[in-house]
C-alpha cells in the first residue's frame, strides 16, 4: 500500500477531519490525501506540482514556533528532514498539537541498507537516521507501530494525554545498526530486514497486522 492509501484508510476509519503534512516535495502524497481540511510544510516549494501555495512555507521548527497551541490536528504525517535530531523535534511538537485520539505517522524509518543511514543524504534511498528516533518510542511509554511496507517503512504513533512530560529528546540513541537490522542478499543487491530485537524495538508489524489493529 502507498502511503496515501493508508492515510485515507485511517481518516476514514476514524472519521478524521484535519491533517497536517511535513515535508511534501512535489505533493504527491498530499495531493491524494482526502479529508476536510489539510495542511502542509515545507522549506521550499520548487517542486511543488499543486495549484495552491505550501500552508507553511518554512521548517517545521519555525511552524510549530508560531502556531498556536490551540491549533490541533486528527493526523500528522511526518516526511520531513531525515535525521534523528528533526524527527525528535518534530514527534514532540506533533504531539502537543494532535487531537485526542488522533495520530502522528513517521515516514523513512527502515532503511533500504547501512549505507542509506548517514547523517547526509547520499542517494534516492536515503532513510537517514530516522530508526534511531523510533527506537527510542519504546523508552516513553507511547503506543506506536511500525509497518513494514514497501516505501521505507511507515510508523505510527498514538495520541498520547500529557507530551510535555516526554523526555524523548534529551539523549541520541545508543543502538548501533546492527542490533537493530541486518543486510540480506536478494536478487543480487543489499536489502535491509529487520532482526529479532529490532522486530521488538520497532514494535514492527505486517499489513496483516496493522488492519487487525486499526
Amino acid at each position: 500500500m502507498k502511503n496515501a492509501e493508508i492515510i485515507n484508510y485511517l481518516i476514514q476509519k476514524n472519521n478524521y477531519k484535519t491533517y497536517l503534512e511535513i515535508g511534501v516535495e512535489t505533493g504527491l502524497n498530499f495531493n491524494e490525501i482526502n479529508i476536510d481540511h489539510k495542511e502542509s510544510c515545507d522549506i521550499s516549494n520548487s517542486m511543488w506540482e499543486l495549484d495552491y501555495p505550501i500552508t507553511y512555507l518554512m521548517t517545521s521548527d519555525e511552524m510549530f514556533a508560531n502556531m498556536s497551541i490551540n491549533q490541533k490536528y486528527d493526523i500528522i504525517f511526518i516526511d520531513g528532514m531525515h535525521s534523528e535530531d528533526y524527527l525528535d523535534r518534530d514527534i514532540i511538537n506533533s504531539l502537543k498539537h494532535l487531537n485526542p485520539n488522533g495520530l502522528i505517522l513517521c515516514h523513512d524509518v527502515l532503511p533500504v541498507c547501512n549505507f542509506n543511514t548517514s547523517e547526509l543524504c547520499n542517494n534516492g534511498a536515503w532513510t537517514g537516521t530516522c530508526w534511531k528516533s523510533i527506537t527510542k518510542l519504546q523508552d516513553q511509554n507511547i503506543e506506536f507501530h511500525t509497518l513494514n511496507q514497501n516505501f521505507y517503512g511507515l510508523t505510527i504513533i498514538h495520541y498520547k494525554d500529557n507530551p510535555y512530560q516526554l523526555t524523548y529528546p534529551l539523549y541520541r540513541c545508543t543502538l548501533n545498526y546492527d542490533y537493530v537490522f541486518k543486510n540480506e542478499w536478494y536478487n543480487n543487491s543489499i536489502k535491509c530486514n529487520y532482526t529479532e530485537q529490532g522486530k521488538y524495538v520497532m514494535h514492527i508489524i505486517e499489513e496483516e497486522e496493522f488492519f487487525n489493529l486499526y
